[in-house]
């Protein structure tokens, strides 16, 4: 039977042995929790640092202790610094802060909030992003979906989601950026499941998806930030699935080793699944030229074959 004692006990045994294959095996396979009451246990026993240890004995791999840093971090800190990061750029990285504020459930983006403000000097994460120079449109639904509690109903009246898209059938494209919009306000007050469904009526009646008729008759910047939050909000596994594509295409290590460690407990099976039907090859597949040694043993991990 695993128990975190048996866990801490092979862990130390490898330490002494310099058998990476076990920690690795270990550490992949447990969550940021786990692997909290891990480090307790391992100080408690033996009155040593796990992660320092860890460290020590992986510093022939920087790679390698990057990731085991970040599967180790408390995920609330991990955003709050993912967030800090993308509002710090010269160019402000849009699509990051979509990422976290759209993807993330409200008890989560409260906690951000808060975690943020401690973690750098009382800055105020929403204050931040109204000083952004983004449309005032784009600006709203980031600072509603932090303040505001979510919808999370999962069992949409159909006939509502149908009317809400003859609504948005009925409204003219290039009016949709814009805060008096019925896009808009489905944006801000239906749950995902409620937009999966309004977008699938959506495409019934006309032909193509909100996110092609925003593509093909929108010309503003923002768009590409409006594609993203609705192709979020309508499948977060093919939102998370062509993130990954395109950062793999882009050699873009940080946002790969992220949407991985964020998602492995979530939904990392649905985004794998995805891939394949989008791409037709498997993630682990194009991540193999990312990583090499040790560090690939342990993203193969996460990953899963």
């Amino acid at each position: 039977m695993i128990t975190p004692e048996k866990d801490v006990e092979d862990i130390h045994n490898s330490l002494i042995s310099k058998k990476s294959d076990v920690i690795i095996n270990i550490i992949s396979k447990r969550t940021y929790q786990q692997i909290n009451i891990l480090i307790y246990i391992f100080k408690k026993t033996y009155n040593k640092d796990l992660i320092k240890e860890i460290n020590n004995f992986l510093s022939y791999d920087v790679n390698l202790i990057s990731i085991f840093s970040l599967l180790s971090i408390n995920p609330i800190n991990y955003d709050c610094q993912t967030l800090f990061i993308a509002l710090n750029q010269s160019n402000k990285d849009i699509n990051t802060l979509i990422e976290i504020i759209i993807t993330r459930p409200s008890n989560i983006l409260k906690k951000v909030i808060v975690e943020y403000s401690s973690l750098y000097k009382n800055k105020n994460i929403i204050k931040e992003i109204e000083n952004i120079n983004i449309s005032r449109i784009i600006k709203n639904i980031l600072i509603i979906f932090l303040t505001k509690e979510k919808n999370e109903n999962k069992t949409p009246d159909l006939d509502l989601c149908q009317s809400l898209a003859i609504k948005l059938e009925n409204e003219k494209v290039k009016n949709w950026l814009n805060i008096n919009s019925v896009l808009y306000n489905i944006i801000i007050n239906n749950s995902q499941t409620e937009i999966y469904f309004i977008s699938m009526f959506y495409k019934k009646l006309s032909g193509n998806s909100i996110i092609e008729k925003i593509d093909k008759e929108i010309i503003e910047d923002e768009k590409y930030y409006f594609i993203q939050i609705i192709l979020s909000l309508i499948s977060l596994e093919e939102y998370f699935t062509k993130k990954l594509y395109k950062a793999i295409n882009d050699k873009n290590e940080n946002i790969i080793l992220r949407i991985l460690i964020t998602r492995r407990d979530i939904d990392l099976e649905k985004i794998k699944q995805c891939y394949i039907q989008l791409y037709n090859k498997t993630l682990i597949n194009d991540i193999k030229n990312f990583f090499s040694g040790d560090s690939h043993k342990l993203i193969s991990n996460i990953i899963g074959m």
